[in-house]
């Protein structure tokens, strides 16, 4: 991804959030999976794939 990509979508679930981000990844993946990510650069859709990995803790 680069800056200024928007997530439209992860494995074709629409995302309007931060929070949409996180509550599927939370909720359905693992460290290590992958999923495709649809995102909107310079006025075009495309998909990308991503593997997962551990989100870093907020406190360190």
């Amino acid at each position: 991804m680069h800056g200024g990509d928007i997530i439209t979508s992860i494995d074709g679930h629409p995302i309007k959030t931060i929070y949409d981000v996180i509550a599927y990844l939370d909720e359905q993946k693992n460290v290590g999976d992958k999923v495709i990510v649809t995102v909107y650069r310079q006025g075009k859709s495309m998909d990308l794939t991503a593997t997962l990995g551990a989100r870093p803790n907020p406190s360190s």
